[in-house]
């Protein structure tokens, strides 16, 4: 089977018989020399007598961005794709629709297309180069997704007790607890997503409105069903929606703020409206040397509660550094101070918190390791146990340990399975807030 191609340089061009792999070859080699229209050209011809023909279908793919027809290029793209047998065709077929999809300003579709690179990637190499490209576009383009899976069993699904006993100070005994105020085993499922759009960009500034939410179920363990048969799965899941305007600048020197944000949000527990929230924000960030970030802010949060409950505000105050140390390993270490201020005696507290993260610059093997160790104290200076004032208040001491074990090289699209093992355990004065909780999670995240 023979194409004829128009070949231009001369005064009255003659048609000139050639094979089809001629022609490919010609189509390569223009392509090499950047004469893109020439190879768009006979990579079209190509496929009208073999329309399913992989390697025009890339060629035809890869020059069609540049003469202006990107919307047929990232179709020619799909259609190697589909039909391509190959890890290296797929790689290449996703590589050239990511492309085009960008010149069709089309970020969500650039992305997908990015991480379906990125799934056929056969090297260390080759991902760390599409991971390198997906950043590079996530920087410029105007939406940025992020999405997120857990499964996780626990011993303490609810937050409640390790005993079914009321003491305080261990000593003083008020009762016997419910079993729902008890911990409760069983199986917790939560998906994340934020999708965040930037609505104004310059040099100096950049503002992003996004959009979040997370829904979370459970499923209780037969044991947990039987210590409380009044309480349901469905009681404890939770979904939460917020929307923010976040706007950035470039402060140079002077000691203001480098971020300002402002969310709004909704909360549901147990199927049920639970509160309405307002954020008030103000961040700035100081690179410390070559090697450090320090990171302070400030938040109030205003929670509107459904049940008649009084408005509760949240005041944070919060400070972290990360720093990169030997063979590129990350540490770092975040400290927070809250103040809980309400007409509701028992929702007025005081709270720390620290917490120290190590994650190794290099896998072991095909799993990347973070851990982080934290501990916190919460004090209730006027708690209440009905009309009983506890001695000195309510005090809860909490330390926390967790170990992310991610497995970079397995995962589909870019999202890679992670090993979460945690351990929170909680001292109070009050032992109805002790409690510990232990589990072992499966989340997807994304590699990049």
């Amino acid at each position: 089977m023979a194409t004829c191609l128009l070949l231009s340089g001369t005064a009255a061009a003659q048609p000139v018989e050639v094979s089809l792999d001629q022609g490919f070859q010609i189509a390569r080699r223009a392509f090499a020399q950047q004469n893109y229209a020439l190879a768009h050209l006979i990579a079209q011809q190509i496929l009208q007598a073999k329309p399913k023909d992989v390697p025009a279908l890339l060629l035809s793919a890869a020059s069609a961005p540049y003469v202006g027809r990107a919307k047929d290029g990232r179709l020619d793209a799909r259609k190697a794709y589909l039909s391509a047998e190959s890890p290296a065709q797929k790689r290449s077929a996703a590589t050239f629709a990511a492309v085009a999809s960008a010149q069709e300003k089309r970020p969500l579709l650039t992305q997908l297309w990015l991480r379906r690179a990125y799934q056929h990637s056969e090297t260390e190499q080759q991902r760390s180069n599409i991971s390198a490209q997906y950043r590079k576009y996530r920087q410029i383009s105007p939406v940025r997704l992020f999405f997120s899976a857990t499964v996780a069993p626990s011993s303490n699904l609810n937050g409640g007790a390790d005993s079914q006993f009321l003491t305080i100070d261990g000593i003083y005994p008020v009762g016997v607890l419910s079993g729902s105020a008890q911990a409760l085993s069983g199986t917790r499922a939560t998906v994340r997503g934020q999708l965040t759009y930037t609505l104004s960009e310059a040099t100096t500034r950049k503002t992003t409105l996004s959009v979040s939410g997370s829904i979370s179920r459970v499923d209780l363990s037969g044991e947990a069903k039987a210590l409380a048969p009044d309480i349901s799965s469905r009681d404890l899941g939770d979904t939460q929606l917020g929307v923010s305007l976040r706007h950035q600048i470039a402060p140079g020197r002077k000691p203001i703020p480098d971020t300002y944000s402002l969310g709004v949000g909704q909360t549901w527990f147990g199927g049920e409206s639970y509160y309405t929230y307002l954020t008030l924000g103000l961040g700035r960030q100081f690179r410390v040397g070559q090697d450090a970030i320090v990171r302070v802010g400030a938040e109030n949060t205003r929670q509107f509660y459904e049940d008649g409950r009084s408005t509760r505000d949240i005041s944070t105050l919060r400070a972290g550094m990360t720093r990169r140390v030997r063979e590129g390993d990350l540490l770092s270490f975040n400290l927070s101070l809250s103040r809980s201020n309400s007409d509701t005696q028992n929702d007025r507290y005081e709270a720390v918190y620290a917490s120290l993260g190590y994650e190794l610059g290099e896998p072991i093997g095909p799993v990347s390791v973070a851990a982080t160790i934290g501990y916190g104290e919460t004090r209730y200076d006027n708690y209440t146990l009905g009309f009983f004032r506890v001695p000195g208040g309510r005090v809860d001491k909490t330390t926390r340990l967790s170990l992310d074990l991610t497995l970079s090289e397995t995962g589909y699209l870019g999202f890679v399975p992670q090993i979460n093992i945690a351990h929170n355990r909680t001292q109070s004065n009050v032992s109805r807030f002790e409690r510990s909780t232990t589990g072992v999670g499966l989340s997807f995240v994304s590699a990049f």
